[in-house]
């Protein structure tokens, strides 16, 4: 009995640490399914905004134009984007691109700014001064920044702000049916 309580003792912190593992890992992937989950619903709201938003006639080469959507900054989306890329708002596909950091913003209709990229929201912001650019973040007080529609979390819920003086700088109207379910800032 005292042999099989020694081999035990010895064998005890090497069970407990495999347990405290395991328990890590099983955090983690709960933590990165409900990443997974949340980007998933940003990503079907950043369709949505193209569905609920008018941009000027000058923001398309022709009737056929795509609406370009860019990811600035870290992509974390993962897979989530697949879901809506190519699909359709306002008779126009929707089509991804993925600028990383630095990438150019050019020729993009909804720009997401990566919280990744708070060190240079402003210099971002003033590039896309006065283009017709939805500029949705989710970075705390993207709105409040300058940003047009910022996606926060509050529980397990993902609520908007949108600030209506940046929109109408970009020459963008958003739908009345997205502004009754926003905070509004910067009228």
């Amino acid at each position: 009995m005292k042999n099989a309580l020694s081999i035990l003792g010895k064998f005890l912190p090497l069970t407990t640490m495999m347990l405290a593992l395991v328990l890590c890992f099983t955090s983690y992937a709960e933590a990165e399914q409900l990443t997974s989950g949340e980007y998933q619903v940003k990503a079907v709201f950043l369709l949505n905004f193209a569905k609920f938003t008018q941009w000027p006639a000058g923001a398309f080469a022709n009737e056929q134009s795509s609406i370009v959507l860019g990811i600035c900054g870290d992509d974390d989306f993962g897979d989530a984007l697949n879901a809506i890329d190519g699909k359709t708002a306002k008779g126009r596909k929707l089509v991804i691109r993925k600028l990383g950091k630095g990438g150019n913003l050019q020729g993009c209709h909804i720009l997401f700014i990566s919280s990744s990229e708070k060190w240079r929201l402003q210099q971002i912001l003033s590039e896309l001064a006065d283009q017709p650019v939805l500029t949705v973040g989710d970075m705390d007080h993207f709105a409040e920044q300058g940003g047009i529609i910022s996606l926060r979390n509050e529980g397990k819920k993902i609520r908007l702000t949108i600030n209506l003086a940046s929109a109408q700088r970009a020459d963008l109207k958003i739908s009345s049916q997205l502004l009754n379910i926003a905070t509004i800032v910067g009228n």
